[in-house]
């Protein structure tokens, strides 16, 4: 880059778009400057030279992270509309039930009369 350097530029997008996936590519064979980017929120660091099918691949697979990230977003906000105010999910809800008559499956361990 001519004016500033790739970790400002990623910092500005994050600063903007959280949600864009960045990919650096740099001629710098520097290790530290690859964990620094990935730190900073670089989706993958690609060194030049490189393949086409391999950037294409990776532009790909930071798309997929992108949706795979808006639909569990979407998935939890849906699930946070149906569920009553107050109630929160657990995944063991037995181990609330404080003694056996609270137990929904109180009538299926209650012998027929």
């Amino acid at each position: 880059m001519q004016e500033g350097n790739g970790i400002a530029l990623l910092e500005l997008i994050h600063a903007q778009r959280p949600n864009v996936p960045v990919i650096m590519v740099t001629a710098i064979h520097d290790i530290s400057v690859a964990i620094d980017s990935m730190r900073r929120g670089a989706y993958d660091y690609l060194l030049k030279p490189f393949e086409r099918e391999h950037l294409v691949a990776t532009v790909q697979r930071a798309l997929d992270h992108r949706q795979a990230i808006q639909e569990s977003h979407t998935y939890q906000q849906n699930l946070e509309q149906v569920s009553a105010p107050g109630l929160k999910c657990s995944a063991r809800p037995w181990k609330t039930w404080s003694t056996p008559t609270t137990s929904p499956w109180k009538r299926w361990a209650t012998p027929l009369t």
